[in-house]
């Protein structure tokens, strides 16, 4: 019977702990919401920070900046009340949650004190003691002082616009203090039983036995692991999309959670295959002895296969394998000559330690093992469901759609229980008929080979992952198992392995063969047509091109605007962002300026990583071809998920690859040709057809990043530096500072033949973001075969401006020496198209600056003030025609910095940037007036222009 009760009290605690977990993160949903809404002013924070901050800066003056930033318009205004009102009853029920926790663990504590009570009795120990009604008295305590602080920050929010008191701010902070000194005194009353010499006896076994079941599960829990804390920590806020991507798609979050499922299900059978089931093991010496001889001859074949083949093809990461099993031979044949230590008597050792594992498992273990196994087969499920309520509470307060708001909890739990069902059958199926699981295994590699080789296949990323997960489980499990039943190689009983430690040598060779490889297998790739010429594009000529586009020497009079554009990175947001505002200024329509084209003024435009990405399609577009699309930037860059086919190519071909060293297309061609095929004109030449080379086009100064120096690299058809110079050089060095041309990097290894780019290839270079894209091998076209690896620009300048400022220095005087000879004046533009949300250094609130806390404040600051001063410098340069067209900081789900958008972020970015194109400012040069520049209408429709 007490076993029992027991048992149903711990059921109880686990669902109490589910429960509160899951309003917990709701509420920490809403609090990062309201975070967010306000971090462009002058003070960051959520509920949690009213009347609780920490220094640098005051208490009283934090708070009323953060109340002034949820208070400055009524939008703001009334979003910010519906979350605060929601927040306040899910912390009401988190209380009732947290009571009761508490009040079972009390009880454990209680229980725990009188089965070993401790040396002596503190008033801590007396208070654990106390018995039913005056425990539950004291523990309302404590749900009792934060109901005072909810109340009390809730009615500083509705106090806002009318002024808060300081006297209220500093009553909210004294109880919050009251509060967290009361969960200190909880906390001591529940450590107070871990006072007991006998009970830390018992923990210790219990720890120590509960870590050898961990860890001969090591392959489970490290698999659940990764994908928990991908789903739940994550801080890009890219999986929260990926989630988001549900609504609208139902069958997408079907699949999810069935893949999901059935990961936990594979961890759970890793637990049973490796520490329930148990095999007949030959302990025959004359049979161990006849499997060393097999396996050190197979060892032997092996290398000498694998030599032949990495010299026969170059296929050079195999000297990594060769390089690894070698050396395991090398120390047998030590073992063999060692004298001081007898080689039967460590065999037998690691033989005896291995059968331990091998057999059946000890009795009392049993239990524990059963628990994990639960454990395992829960933990994805239940990560992802909290993932999902992290993800879709936010919806319910800033989609403007009411539909959404009323519909989305419905949706999304229909997709849950209909994953879970099916997720459930097919574990069933697995379970019930074991040769389903061989069919199971082909379906999955199936599924996982048609999501490599095609991005037609509309595959989640997150099923890709989690089937990946599910191979690498269900194989390395069948490893560790026969490492546990074979005898492990003398050569490794050297190094004290008792058995052979199969995932750690493949990580080990994976190592070394990365050392071995020559890196060729990530060259950027290159074409045989459209090469340029090692000087590139003459300026002169592009000028002298875009002035004839323009109409510019004309005997007309007026003003002709030349913009230049710059395209800060930030994933597939930035090319989102860039793709469809520049759509929305310029329309797509090529050549037929003077006045008629938008587009032709446009003569350069540069970014980083996905701003790079936004600006060459956008110039791809400039044929026509979508002229009657409006909207043609949504199907690649808002209708996709291009995260899932470079995702499954990294964790099948490129990782075999990585071993083997075989040639053919990496996961960046496969991420190049997929945009290439969503987006018309990608696949064409970089170099070609656009102004000075025989094009109407605007040039593109594209920045990538040069691994080995972390100098800027300038992928465009201009110069900026001066060709053969070293980047990092003091003296001697002219053009651009820091910046090499991608134009000395066009050859192939051992040739001094130039090539040619795709822009698809050039794009991405640009956006070469290591892991999910490898960094881009170029050679430079001299005699000394000197390789570099490009990587993102964001690394050297996530803006693009000073690349773009550097080609002004060279235009500038030409346009100078025009103005001064010609009727019709050029005027320079220098538009930046900002996909951040906020800016990164905003006014404080006055308040002294502790000096404790100063060098941890201060120290990533400046890095962070790169981008504000590369726009100041720009702004500087074009005084009253600089403008920079960002997303502002508003009531919504704000895009992430990600490879893959919902339709529910792309919904605020369209929002966002119809608010940015009306936006007017009577103290500055604003969007209205740069229309009007343009031709443009001045109001904000501007579907005549395509």
């Amino acid at each position: 019977m007490v076993i029992m009760v027991a048992l149903m009290a711990a059921v109880v605690l686990v669902l109490l702990v589910l429960a509160a977990s899951w309003v917990l993160v709701a509420m920490d949903a809403m609090n990062s919401l309201l975070a967010s809404v306000q971090v462009s002013t002058e003070q960051a924070g959520g509920v949690e920070s009213l009347a609780w901050r920490l220094p640098p800066t005051g208490i009283v003056v934090d708070t009323q900046s953060i109340l002034k930033a949820w208070t400055y318009d009524d939008k703001m205004h009334d979003i910010v009340g519906n979350v605060m009102t929601a927040y306040f009853f899910a912390d009401l029920v988190y209380m009732v949650l947290y009571t009761a926790i508490l009040y079972l663990l009390w009880s454990a504590a209680r229980l725990t004190l009188q089965l070993f009570p401790p040396a002596r009795r503190t008033w801590l120990g007396t208070l654990t003691m106390l018995k039913g009604w005056r425990r539950l008295r004291l523990l309302l305590i404590l749900p009792g002082v934060d109901l005072v602080e909810n109340s009390l920050r809730y009615w500083m929010f509705h106090r806002a616009r009318s002024g808060v008191p300081k006297e209220l701010i500093w009553t909210s902070f004294c109880v919050t203090a009251v509060k967290w000194l009361l969960v200190l005194v909880v906390a001591g009353i529940l450590a107070e039983c871990l006072r007991s010499p006998d009970l830390w006896a018992v923990l210790r076994g219990r720890a120590w036995r509960l870590a050898k079941v961990v860890w001969r599960a090591r392959l489970a829990t490290v698999a659940v692991a990764l994908f928990a804390g991908l789903v739940v920590l994550e801080p890009t806020g890219q999986v929260n999309d990926l989630i988001r991507q549900w609504y609208g798609n139902f069958w997408s979050g079907v699949g999810v959670v069935a893949a999901t499922c059935v990961l936990g299900f594979a961890a759970g059978r890793s637990v049973h295959s490796l520490l329930i089931e148990s095999y007949q093991e030959d302990t025959d010496p004359v049979t161990l002895e006849n499997r060393q001889k097999a396996l050190r001859l197979t060892v032997a074949i092996t290398c000498v296969m694998l030599a032949g083949l990495a010299v026969g093809f170059k296929l050079h990461p195999l000297w990594g394998i060769v390089g690894v099993l070698v050396l395991i031979l090398l120390l047998e044949l030590l073992w063999r000559n060692e004298s001081t230590v007898s080689s039967a008597t460590a065999a037998a050792a690691a033989q005896q330690n291995r059968l331990q594992d091998a057999g059946d498992p000890d009795p009392l273990d049993v239990p524990m093992i059963r628990a994990l196994a639960v454990v395992l087969t829960c933990a994805p499920l239940l990560a992802l469901l909290l993932g999902t309520v992290k993800a879709y509470t936010p919806v319910l307060f800033v989609v403007e759609e009411n539909t959404i708001s009323r519909h989305v909890i419905g949706w999304v739990s229909g997709i849950l229980l209909t994953g879970i069902a099916i997720g459930a059958f097919l574990c069933w199926l697995a379970a019930k008929f074991p040769a389903v699981l061989v069919a199971g295994v082909a379906i999955i590699i199936g599924i996982a080979v048609l999501s490599t080789v095609t991005d037609r296949l509309p595959i989640p990323s997150l099923v890709v992952l989690a089937m990946f997960l599910t191979l690498f489980l269900s194989g390395l499990t069948v490893a560790q198992r026969f490492s546990e039943r074979w005898p492990v190689p003398k050569g490794l009983l050297v190094l004290g392995f008792s058995r052979m430690p199969v995932v750690l040598l493949l990580a080990a060779i994976l190592g070394v063969c990365s050392l071995t490889a020559d890196g060729s297998a990530h060259d950027a790739r290159r074409t045989n047509d459209a090469s340029p010429s090692s000087s590139g594009v003459d300026l002169d000529q592009a000028w002298t091109a875009w002035k004839a586009a323009n109409c510019a020497d004309s005997k007309e009079t007026g003003e002709i605007p030349l913009v230049l554009v710059s395209s800060p990175g930030g994933g597939q947001r930035a090319a989102y962002w860039t793709a469809s505002t520049l759509t929305e200024l310029f329309g797509t329509k090529l050549g037929g300026g003077c006045g008629g084209n938008p587009a032709a003024a446009v003569f350069a435009l540069g970014g980083a990583s996905g701003g790079s990405l936004g600006n060459t399609a956008w110039v791809a577009t400039l044929d026509g071809a979508v002229k009657d699309n409006a909207t043609w930037y949504s199907g690649p860059f808002a209708e996709s998920d291009p995260l899932t086919q470079p995702l499954a190519w990294m964790l099948s071909v490129d990782l075999a690859r990585a071993y083997v060293g075989f040639g053919g297309p990496d996961r960046a061609a496969i991420l190049e040709d997929g945009i290439g095929r969503r987006v018309n004109g990608l696949h064409s030449s970089f170099f070609s057809g656009v102004y000075g080379n025989g094009g109407e086009r605007p040039l593109l100064v594209l920045t990538g990043t040069q691994v080995e120096t972390g100098c800027r690299i300038a992928i465009s058809p201009v110069r900026l530096a001066t060709a053969g110079q070293a980047c990092n050089s003091v003296t001697g060095h002219t053009g651009a500072p820091m910046t090499s041309d991608v134009l000395d990097y066009l050859c192939a290894e051992d040739s001094t033949v130039l090539g040619g780019l795709r822009r698809s290839t050039a794009a991405l270079l640009s956006a070469r973001f290591p892991y999910i894209s490898p960094s881009g091998r170029m050679y430079r076209c001299s005699d000394d075969d000197i390789a570099i690896g490009v990587v993102d620009g964001g690394y050297a300048d996530n803006t693009g401006i000073d690349a773009m400022l550097e080609l002004w220095r060279k235009l500038e005087p030409k346009v100078a020496l025009h103005n001064s000879t010609s009727t019709r004046t050029v005027k320079p533009y220098f538009l930046v198209l900002d996909n951040h949300y906020l800016p990164i250094a905003t006014p404080r609130a006055d308040g002294r600056i502790q000096e404790l806390y100063i060098p941890p404040t201060t120290r990533g600051l400046p890095d962070e003030l790169d981008d504000i001063g590369a726009e100041q410098r720009a702004e500087a340069t074009f005084p009253g025609s600089f403008l920079a067209i960002r997303p502002e900081v508003s009531p919504g789900l704000q895009a992430p910095l990600a490879w893959s958008l919902s339709p529910l972020s792309i919904k605020d970015l369209d929002s966002q940037r119809h608010t940015a194109m009306c936006k007017t400012d009577a103290a500055a040069f604003d969007v209205v007036e740069f229309k009007e520049k343009l031709g443009l209408p001045p109001g904000c429709d501007h579907d005549t222009l395509r």
